[in-house]
């Protein structure tokens, strides 16, 4: 999980209109939903798909790919671990808030926040898809793609957020709005 740097400053996320910088957003799926708050659209429970497939387990939750309008999306629901003193909601007001204030990078250097589920028992968060990256140690990533992910991480210092945690599971390859590839962080 990603957390502030020293000279993190709180954004608070303005209530508003969503400007993803994917085409799956709300227009694509022509429908309403419950509601929108200062991070963007809460979809009604049978709006969010059933999990197609797992994409990967972590110590907050579990990432599926579903169904999502005229796209698919990455749903993460939040489970944690028995060894974890932290309260799963905690957790995903805490995503969600990171994600919030890295709201100007959405499609380029973190995936879009696409729609998050409040539920008190069971809340989810819905981000666009990326591509897994399988090589876990990005020393052995081509110069490329090395070259991508620093300017990831430069890119979400630079808003005063930082993951220490290194590996290709944290970040997925995205295509953006204008075609080019880039290496974005997840976790």
């Amino acid at each position: 999980i990603m957390k502030p740097t020293e000279d993190f400053e709180d954004l608070n996320v303005k209530q508003g209109s969503i400007a993803l910088a994917i085409p799956t957003d709300e227009a694509d799926l022509a429908v309403s939903f419950q509601g929108k708050d200062k991070y963007g659209v809460i979809p009604y429970f049978d709006q969010i798909g059933e999990p197609l497939e797992v994409l990967g387990h972590g110590r907050c939750g579990t990432v599926s790919k579903i169904k999502w309008g005229k796209g698919y999306a990455a749903l993460k629901e939040f489970v944690v671990q028995p060894e974890d003193d932290r309260y799963f909601y905690d957790v995903y007001e805490y995503e969600l808030k990171v994600i919030g204030n890295l709201r100007s990078v959405w499609g380029k250097y973190v995936p879009a926040l696409l729609f998050h589920k409040p539920w008190a028992t069971s809340p989810v968060i819905g981000l666009q898809l990326g591509e897994p990256i399988e090589e876990d140690y990005i020393e052995d990533w081509p110069k490329e793609d090395q070259v991508k992910v620093e300017e990831t991480i430069a890119k979400v210092k630079a808003l005063g957020w930082e993951q220490e945690d290194h590996r290709g599971t944290n970040f997925v390859r995205l295509v953006d709005q204008d075609g080019i590839e880039r290496i974005a962080m997840i976790d």
